[in-house]
């Protein structure tokens, strides 16, 4: 059974009350002492702390308490080795762990409801800009954008433009060649370090674009929903071409049901989000670093890493 409008309203009250909740016991731990872990094979790569732990376990706890028939994905791992359900919640507690840990205020909780695999609700915690206690911006399909009382919107530059920010790889040295027309304008290039805190800004027309190489699931399934609710548009990079396409959903086209835990915890697809006739323009002159030339982009990565 779908999701009627007055379901949606109240998953999205949900959505934003989770959200204000988790960012309270974020903002609690920021610029205290914490002990980081690292998740992956060296230092510095990968980082969790008992913030993000305690976001998620919140979370967690809150969702299947009220929807105990919903399905979790969480970064951290809540919900793993559970069945597929129609519903799932896919939540990132921390997205920016590394400037939070820093000190910096550019991170974001990120919670989104997925119906078989689409985005039709999410919510996105976000510390900064003001008022002291944080941002809440929100969606659910169909219902436009929010921050508290205020719809938003994208930008509406047709063309990255000087001195307006975009969010973008090093198109030099990333895993994408940029065409002659991205190269002569292509805005002013930032990179923050938290994707679900990116694409927040997108919706509200803060960013003209953003382009994520490789993001997972729980990064942009929120923010997905809130760019589009925006009016904005979202893209992503069919496997081993350099199509971009419309994305729908979160799926392996292997399943023919809801995606299950090992679907989403394994999704990556490039995503570029904006209006629909910049990421047009943005798409059409943004391609995939040749294999050599990527290998040689690998290799620096990981020397870097040493």
């Amino acid at each position: 059974m779908s999701l009627n409008s007055n379901d949606l309203n109240q998953l999205e009250e949900t959505a934003v009350s989770l959200a204000w909740s988790a960012g309270e016991i974020l903002l609690n731990y920021f610029k205290q002492p914490l002990k980081v872990e690292y998740k992956g094979n060296v230092t510095g790569d990968d980082p969790v702390t008992e913030a993000d732990r305690q976001a998620e376990e919140y979370l967690t706890t809150k969702i299947s308490q009220m929807f105990p028939g919903h399905g979790i994905v969480g970064e951290e791992g809540a919900g793993i080795g559970s069945n597929s359900t129609k519903f799932t919640w896919v939540i990132d507690p921390l997205d920016g762990t590394t400037n939070f840990y820093n000190g910096l205020p550019l991170f974001a909780c990120s919670i989104a409801v997925l119906e078989d695999g689409i985005p039709v609700v999410g919510a996105i915690f976000i510390p900064w800009p003001c008022p002291a206690n944080g941002r809440v911006i929100h969606a659910h399909k169909g219902g436009g954008t929010w921050d508290r009382n205020e719809q938003l919107t994208v930008s509406t530059e047709k063309f990255p433009i000087p001195g307006r920010v975009g969010i973008a790889p090093n198109f030099v040295f990333g895993p994408f060649q940029a065409g002659k027309p991205l190269k002569m304008q292509p805005g002013d290039r930032r990179s923050v370090g938290s994707i679900a805190f990116e694409l927040a800004l997108v919706a509200d027309g803060t960013y003209q674009f953003a382009v994520f190489p490789s993001p997972k699931s729980w990064d942009v399934a929120a923010g997905i929903l809130l760019v589009n609710e925006a009016g904005g548009s979202t893209l992503s990079l069919e496997p081993k071409s350099n199509r971009w396409t419309q994305f729908h959903r979160f799926a392996n086209i292997e399943e023919s049901g809801p995606p299950g835990q090992v679907t989403l915890r394994e999704w990556k697809s490039s995503i570029l989000v904006g209006n629909p006739k910049i990421t047009s323009f943005v798409s059409n002159n943004l391609k995939r670093r040749k294999k050599r030339n990527l290998f040689f982009w690998e290799q620096l990565k990981s020397f870097m890493k040493q």
